[in-house]
């Protein structure tokens, strides 16, 4: 090979050029030496590596075209090197890959390479590298063994790893999504395989999902569910980037705090591991937008009756609400009110309460809660009833809408009540010139107050009005009552009272009262009523008259002395006038003195003058009468009086004596026995006893029962034959066909309720036989009277 000679050592190398051409066959020997290192005995993959070849010829002879070789291994990349020659060597001066140079050393010659690369990042295990040198053909190297020379690095891989993750804000809201970006990198120099990606994901999050993309030359898992724990490689200067998708619990509070970490397999170093983790801190923001509505059924409500409201409360999110406050403050015009709550969709409320509303309820969402509520409208309400639900979140939570937090339900009054009129008649049946009074009652069934309550009455005619209680006024018989309002149950009660006149006596008399208010009445056929009162068939006086004896026996009994009782029967506060009191005395009977005496004698008949008499008021005549000679033995003369007054007839009775001393009519005696006192309008019981004084049975006895007007019949054992009614009282007949020695007829009688206290009622009995015998002694019975039960 022809190589061209520089240097200083030109002179030699040309001598020795001529010497080897002109002795070929001269023996060649030099000991050529190598040396290879990079100072040091490890490395790191991706960082650059420089490597020292030195080769030596030490002799005897120089070398001509030695072959340097080094072959770079291919964890090497990017191999340069240069050469330096000293002591008159010769190299190529610079070059690049793999080494493969032939170079002439002299003896003592030195040839220095200078081989620079960068270590595969990925590399690892050991990096080995062997430089040689090789003498030309012709030449003996005598040492081999120093021919070649191995540098062994041991491979420590170094990668400085690095996270980071954020969500891009410092706030999160409960319930809503989150999305984080989570970048692993590789700051090198050496590449990572089997790097793990760790992010255990808080509970507050829910429905994980996350995906993951990689530079070239980097690889990931490219999507998965919940916590991420990832093998990865990442090259030097690569990296990873998670996009993680979650849904934040919506129950959740305080901060939400999440942690990803990178971890670097075994054999590899980190030289900063502080920034292997990252954590995202979110302060949690609940929201939720709370709802309320409040509804009924109507419109129009009723006055005392019950309404219905439903209210119900949301939660649309995206955030639980605990402690969110629930009020209804309800108006004056409700009352009763009571509630029942209804939780769903995981919401708690208190049961049940009454009254007002002011609960704290819990409301995750999507729940709501329902509030059934029952009150009663206050029966006197008017206008309209307003009631507004409200709810209000906790301080800690956020409602993005206000304008649904409150519910109003307005419903309109209308008052609907049913008045009923009733009425009672006192006393019923009437006296004439009594008062008769009308008790009237109006009730309000309800279900509203009744406004505006007016009492109408129009009095029978022939009733005059005297007086009513405050508030009524009578115009031409007609009375007008304003009572006002009646809240429901309440009633009120007017009374009317009048004066029944005389011409009435055993009348009907019927009284129209009517009821009426300005509030709606359900019900008009109750509001109205006729009542009708009967006036008694009755004198408006009394007359008690007793005589004795009861049969005039000349010559020695010819006096019947008469003891007269005149009573009036109207209203205490009632004053007759032109009262006259009329005696007709039978024909066999001539008028004696009387007291007091009388104002006129016409005939039989003479009148006494009372003048005024005042109600319950009694005046007292005292007669006398004699027995006229001409009288026929057994002759009943009876004596007639009439009382009448300034408005007509007043009352009337009869007595009637007996005449005659025959001794036939000795065997028949008659008695009549009763209790002394009696009460009014109570009933009685007679003793009729009857005697035969003779031997032999008396034939076909008539038995004849006088009553007074004020007395009536009720029943008789035996019973009667015959009963007759005549102007002033009755007559009861019993016919008995055989009286042996004794006979007792058993009779009741009833007292008018009007007879007065300490009124004499006169009761009289005859009785005959077939054959003319009449009752040798007749005892008539006296009753009188005491006020008692009605």
């Amino acid at each position: 090979m022809r190589r061209e000679v520089v240097g200083t050592n030109a002179c030699a190398w040309a001598i020795f050029a001529v010497s080897l051409l002109a002795h070929p066959a001269w023996a060649q020997s030099a000991d050529l030496a190598v040396v290879k290192t990079d100072g040091s005995t490890t490395s790191v993959p991706g960082t650059s590596i420089t490597y020292t070849i030195q080769v030596t010829n030490h002799g005897p002879d120089p070398v001509i075209a030695a072959q340097v070789s080094d072959v770079f291994p291919a964890a090497l990349q990017g191999v340069t090197w240069v050469c330096s020659p000293s002591l008159g060597a010769n190299c190529t001066p610079a070059g690049s890959g793999n080494i493969a140079d032939a170079v002439d050393l002299p003896v003592g010659g030195v040839v220095t390479y200078t081989a620079s690369a960068t270590i595969d990042a990925g590399a690892t295990g050991t990096l080995t590298n062997t430089a040689s040198v090789a003498v030309p053909p012709g030449v003996t190297d005598p040492n081999g063994s120093n021919n070649s020379s191995t540098d062994v690095n041991t491979l420590t891989p170094t990668a400085d790893l690095t996270i980071s993750k954020s969500d891009g804000s410092t706030t999160a809201v409960p319930g809503t999504s989150i999305t984080y970006t989570i970048v692993v990198a590789n700051s090198g120099p050496s590449h990572v395989t089997g790097a793990t990606v760790i992010d255990n994901f808080p509970a507050a999050l829910q429905g994980i999902t996350w995906s993951c993309t990689a530079t070239p030359g980097s690889s990931c898992t490219s999507s998965g569910t919940g916590n991420i724990a990832d093998s990865v490689n990442i090259r030097a200067s690569g990296s990873l980037t998670y996009t993680v998708f979650a849904i934040i619990d919506p129950a959740a509070t305080g901060t939400l705090a999440n942690t990803a970490q990178v971890l670097v397999p075994g054999g590899v170093t980190d030289p900063d591991p502080g920034s292997n983790a990252s954590t995202d801190s979110d302060a949690l923001t609940p929201e939720a937008d709370l709802g309320v509505t409040k509804t009924n059924v109507y419109t129009v409500v009723t006055p005392g009756l019950g309404t219905n409201y439903t209210i119900v409360i949301t939660n649309s999110g995206p955030s639980d609400a605990p402690g969110t406050l629930v009020e209804d403050y309800f108006p004056p015009e409700l009352s009763g009110v009571s509630w029942t709550c209804f939780p769903s969709g995981g919401a708690s409320c208190t049961p049940s309460g009454a009254g007002d509303i002011v609960e704290l309820v819990d409301l995750p969402v999507g729940s709501s809660v329902t509030i059934q509520v029952s009150a009663t409208v206050d029966p006197c309400a008017g206008g309209s009833v307003v009631n507004t639900a409200t709810v209000t979140p906790d301080p800690e939570v956020d409602d993005p809408d206000l304008s649904n937090n409150s519910s109003t339900d307005t419903d309109g009054i209308q008052s609907v009540a049913d008045l009923v009129v009733s009425v009672s008649d006192s006393p019923d049946p009437v006296l004439v010139c009594n008062f008769l009074s009308w008790e009237i009652t109006v009730t309000n069934l309800g279900p509203s107050c009744a406004d505006d309550v007016e009492v109408l009455n129009s009095l029978p005619a022939g009733v005059a009005f005297d007086h009513a209680d405050p508030g009524c006024v009578d115009s031409l018989g007609t009375q007008t009552c304003s009572i006002g309002s009646l809240d429901p149950g309440e009633s009120e009660t007017v009374t009317i009272t009048g004066l029944v006149s005389r011409s009435l006596k055993g009348a009907v008399i019927v009284d129209q009262t009517s009821v009426s208010t300005s509030t709606t009445d359900s019900n008009l056929a109750n509001n109205a009523l006729a009542t009708s009162t009967d006036v008694k068939l009755r004198d408006p006086y009394v007359v008690g008259m007793h005589v004795t004896p009861a049969v005039l026996r000349p010559p020695e009994k010819t006096e019947a002395f008469y003891t007269l009782v005149v009573y009036s029967l109207c209203d205490p506060s009632v004053t007759s006038s032109g009262v006259l009191v009329t005696s007709r005395l039978d024909t066999g009977l001539s008028r004696g003195d009387a007291m007091p005496a009388p104002t006129s004698i016409s005939g039989q008949s003479a009148t006494f003058t009372l003048g005024s008499m005042g109600g319950s008021g009694s005046a007292k005549l005292l007669m006398r009468a004699q027995l006229r000679p001409e009288v026929s033995p057994g002759a009943a003369l009876p004596h007639i009086i009439r009382v009448e007054d300034s408005e007509g007839p007043g009352g009337e009775v009869r007595v009637t004596v007996h005449a005659g001393p025959e001794p036939r009519f000795r065997p028949l005696d008659v008695r009549l026995a009763s209790r002394r006192y009696v009460l009014s309008g109570s009933t009685s019981l007679l003793r009729i006893v009857l005697d035969n004084t003779s031997a032999a049975p008396l034939r076909d006895v008539d038995v004849v029962l006088t009553l007074p007007q004020v007395v009536t019949f009720v029943s008789a054992t035996p019973e009667p034959q015959t009963i007759e009614l005549f102007v002033g009282g009755s007559s009861v007949s019993w016919r008995l066909s055989e009286l042996k020695r004794k006979a007792v007829i058993r009779a009741k009688v009833a007292m008018d309720s009007d007879l007065l206290n300490g009124e004499v009622v006169n009761l009289r009995v005859d009785a005959a036989d077939s054959e003319g015998h009449t009752a040798t002694r007749v005892r008539d019975a006296f009753i009188r009277v005491q006020k008692g039960l009605p």
